[in-house]
């Protein structure tokens, strides 16, 4: 019933909600040839951030949680290294 609930609702409300009534503006961009210690300030203060090239173009988007996840795995393969 409740699924049922859900697509009335949606098909009812769907049509006239658009994107901008509901998206995050943009407050910041990273840009591809920018390294992630230039970024990593802004980054975790909006927690993604759109990826553009120098054409403007969007690529991508950056998550503070994956970069994060990322660093931390990097550093553990390093310590690895170090004591090895």
């Amino acid at each position: 019933m409740e699924n049922v609930k859900n697509a009335l609702i949606m098909a009812d409300v769907g049509n006239v909600i658009m994107a901008p009534d509901i998206m995050d503006p943009i407050y910041d961009v990273v840009y591809t040839d920018e390294k992630i210690s230039e970024v990593y300030d802004r980054l975790m203060r909006y927690e993604f951030l759109p990826v553009l090239n120098r054409e403007d173009k969007v690529v991508g988007i950056l998550d503070y949680r994956q970069v994060k996840k990322y660093l931390s795995s990097r550093l553990v393969e390093l310590s690895k290294k170090a004591f090895n």
